[in-house]
């Protein structure tokens, strides 16, 4: 990862590990969505913490893959929310992540998201929509941020 995408990770108060169990959860669900409906867009809820990604056709281009949106909310009257998008890698490209402001510093966000992947590990959807445990598909996220493009929100280089 090179230095201005550990920058923008470190500002938006999103570790490289988090970030690789966010969008691998994030991914799985949108891989359950599209086993289940046919449309790969997914979201689980759990305390009052809402985790939710779909496409964002909106954003996307002719010339360019459809970006995801991962949205997380949380408290009973949402007031936590935080978003990014990010394009999945092809042959041309790595993994891209478009960051928004940081995640609140009073959000304590991912002991649901680790209890949302417990859950879903121990499911046979998730083996079946993404034929392998969460703790694998983290690792791919993980080596996947190895050579991730972050932009902040707003910035129009991927549009």
């Amino acid at each position: 990862m090179d230095a201005t995408s550990e920058r923008l990770l470190a500002e938006a108060r999103l570790p490289a590990e988090d970030a690789a169990q966010l969008l691998a959860v994030a991914d799985g669900l949108c891989a359950i969505g599209q086993l289940r409906t046919g449309t790969r867009a997914g979201q689980f809820s759990i305390f009052n913490f809402l985790l939710r990604c779909a496409p964002d056709h909106e954003h996307s281009s002719a010339d360019e893959r459809t970006p995801y949106v991962v949205l997380m909310r949380a408290g009973i009257l949402r007031r936590h929310a935080w978003y990014a998008r990010f394009w999945p890698p092809d042959s041309e490209r790595p993994l891209r992540l478009q960051l928004p402001a940081p995640i609140d510093k009073s959000w304590h966000w991912r002991d649901d998201l680790e209890e949302i992947a417990k859950r879903l590990d121990r499911s046979e959807t998730w083996a079946l929509a993404v034929g392998h445990s969460v703790e694998a598909h983290v690792a791919h996220f993980a080596q996947l941020l190895e050579t991730v493009e972050v932009l902040k929100l707003g910035d129009d280089q991927f549009n």
